[in-house]
């Protein structure tokens, strides 16, 4: 069984809100312990430790903020217009979604 890529888009979705809520809440947390200075720092001090590991991340953080505002806007769009919410259409916006992300980030 292959899931359609408007599951996959809806399944993706939700996991980049709860990535970006865990990357926000640990952004405050860090901060909030080590004050303002603190966030910063701790970017510098990964990117000078694992220096081959910060394309990969920026991706990691990239990908869902670019895919979840990306569908989003679709969301807002359906649920103002209705128009986009045919299989053909919302398999097609869900494949864009995924390349745009991937492009983007």
């Amino acid at each position: 069984y292959k899931f359609p890529a408007v599951a996959l888009s809806s399944i993706t979705n939700r996991v980049t809100g709860v990535a970006l809520t865990g990357a926000m809440s640990a952004g405050g947390i860090i901060a909030l312990v080590g004050g303002a200075e603190a966030v910063p720092m701790t970017m510098e001090m990964f990117k000078a430790n694992a220096p081959l590991a910060v394309v990969p991340v920026k991706f990691a953080l990239s990908f869902p903020f670019v895919f979840h505002t990306l569908g989003g806007f679709r969301h807002l769009v359906w649920d103002s217009t209705t128009k986009g919410i045919d299989n053909e259409s919302a398999n097609a916006s869900s494949l864009a979604i995924f390349g745009v992300s991937a492009a983007a980030s």
